[in-house]
Formats: structure tokens, C-alpha cells, sequence
């Protein structure tokens, strides 16, 4: 019999723990990669930053997508992956496909791809804030 392993929370209660079907990095970039409605997406990617994504895994993905907006180039899935195998696996890690493969097939609403980054933005400050928070604690 083979034994099942799954990611599991840290046992650390500091560190937030979602599933990705709940993870609004991961329905974000899930919603950016089936939208088509690029002034919205033009808008977002402008004005968020790579670090807003706390998954690393997430962040690659993030760039083509903006380097492609940027360049008004096509930002599907499958040219996000040609971009991914062109680039090699020395530079983009098999980790970051499969997290591709991962979001590309959430089902997320294209309409709400607005509150999706409203939500990973906010994620991040807060992060942000607790971070200063608990270093400055540790300063005083």
C-alpha cells in the first residue's frame, strides 16, 4: 500500500494555511489567465507587485502574465507554458509549471478577477504589518 502524503499547515500558528481551491493568489492568476478583458488586467498587474504573492511559486506565473499585458502579447495558459519551456528548467523550475497547471484549472470567475487582487494585496499588507509588528516588538 502507498502511503499518501499531503502538504499540510505548519504547525507554527502564525503562518496562514489555505487550500488552493480557496487561495485567492491562486484564483487570481487563475482568472488573469482566462480573462480577456485587458484594460482591467493592465490596470491590476501595473499596479500590483511580484512580493504580493506569498506562494513563490505563484510569483513567476504573475510576471508572464504582466510581461505579456505589458507587451500586448497573448497571456493564455498555453502560451504562459511555451514562455516557461522556451525559458528551460534551469531557469523555471518543474515547481512553477505544475503550480500553473494547479491555478489554470480552479474555474475562477474572470468577472471577479478585481477582487481577487483587492484580496492578495491585502493579504500582503497585512503580512507586512505583522512582520514590522513582531520585529519591532523584539526591538523594544
Amino acid at each position: 500500500m502507498t502511503e499518501h502524503h499531503t502538504h499540510e499547515p505548519d504547525a507554527d500558528p502564525e503562518i496562514d494555511y489555505v487550500e488552493v481551491d480557496l487561495d485567492p493568489e491562486a484564483h487570481l492568476l487563475c482568472a488573469a489567465l482566462w480573462s480577456r478583458d485587458e484594460t482591467t488586467l493592465r490596470f491590476l498587474f501595473t499596479h500590483m507587485r511580484e512580493d504580493n504573492f506569498e506562494n513563490p511559486f505563484h510569483r513567476p506565473i504573475f510576471t508572464a502574465i504582466g510581461d505579456a499585458l505589458a507587451a500586448s502579447q497573448p497571456h493564455d495558459p498555453t502560451i504562459v507554458a511555451a514562455s516557461y519551456t522556451q525559458a528551460g528548467r534551469d531557469k523555471v523550475p518543474i515547481a512553477v509549471h505544475n503550480a500553473l497547471r494547479t491555478v489554470l484549472t480552479l474555474g475562477s470567475s474572470t468577472a471577479s478577477v478585481g477582487q481577487y487582487a483587492a484580496s492578495v494585496v491585502a493579504a500582503s499588507y497585512r503580512s507586512i504589518y505583522f512582520a514590522a509588528r513582531a520585529a519591532f516588538s523584539l526591538s523594544t
